[in-house]
């Protein structure tokens, strides 16, 4: 007898199994996919966005120190000093630049650096010629020069101390910080005759109130530094004191009377008189040392 032969494999029966699998693996799919557009990302993911208030940047050009950082502070803002600098337009200790610029948007937590002028890079040197030593030092400091005056001496008529030349000449463009400055004084004479003076300023000036502050300046030598020699508060009409002072007899010296309301008020010039020099007479006596 013959053995039967193998029964045949149902058709289709692994196809119908991968088309299942697929069926899941997309069913799976979509499920995560719809979760994800549900529910979103896992919480631990997400982090709350920083954000930082924007202001615009004061202007502080042309402000002092304390104005500038006084200003930054009711902005909300920091600010930062540079080193000085020379600047032609900017006056000396003010601010003459900043970063950001001024009505820059930025935010609060930027620092505003800014630097503060030391006034200009150079000067136009001013004529000194006459001046007492003292006053010609005081003039070139007041127009800039900041570095060390080089001084030097010669015999000469002029009264001791009194400048007979200087380098460089006036109208000239000095450097502030690195220019050179050379002021010859007068040695004068090795003797000079010291002149006693009296001068009367007269009554003190109605301006309008029951008492008048009044003072009194000598120059000595005329244009020179003033010096005050008398100070006080009268009544209108009310006798000025009568000075006394003393003067070389070959210089002039200028005196003035100012007045005003008070000492702190702007005081005004009532009289000016220059004296002139005169030879020694009976009223002079040679200079002691050191005058």
């Amino acid at each position: 007898r013959r053995p039967l032969p193998p029964e045949p494999e149902p058709r289709g029966g692994g196809g119908a199994s991968w088309l299942i699998a697929l069926l899941f693996l997309v069913l799976a799919g979509a499920v995560t996919y719809g979760g994800f557009l549900v529910f979103g990302p896992p919480k631990h993911d997400i982090k709350p966005p920083v954000t930082t208030a924007s202001v615009q940047a004061p202007n502080l050009i042309g402000l002092t120190k304390a104005q500038a950082e006084d200003l930054l502070k009711q902005r909300g803002l920091q600010g930062k000093e540079g080193p000085i600098e020379a600047n032609n337009d900017i006056p000396k200790e003010q601010v003459c630049r900043q970063d950001p610029a001024p009505d820059a948007t930025i935010s609060k937590d930027t620092p505003v650096l800014y630097w503060i002028s030391k006034g200009p890079s150079s000067f136009t040197m001013p004529d000194v010629s006459t001046m007492t030593l003292d006053r010609a030092k005081k003039e070139i400091r007041d127009a800039g020069f900041q570095a060390d005056f080089k001084i030097t001496s010669e015999n000469s008529d002029q009264p001791k101390q009194t400048i007979i030349r200087q380098d460089p000449a006036s109208g000239a463009l000095v450097d502030c910080a690195k220019g050179k400055v050379t002021l010859v004084a007068s040695k004068g004479t090795e003797v000079q005759a010291v002149v006693q003076e009296t001068w009367n300023p007269g009554s003190a000036p109605d301006l309008g109130k029951d008492s008048v502050y009044v003072r009194i300046e000598l120059e000595r030598p005329a244009h020179s530094e003033p010096k005050e020699i008398y100070h006080g508060t009268l009544s209108p009409g009310d006798k000025i004191p009568v000075q006394h002072f003393e003067r070389f007899a070959n210089e002039q010296v200028l005196v003035r009377v100012l007045a005003g309301d008070d000492e702190y008020s702007n005081l005004t010039t009532q009289t000016e008189v220059l004296i002139p020099s005169t030879a020694p007479g009976a009223n002079a006596k040679p200079a002691m040392p050191g005058q």
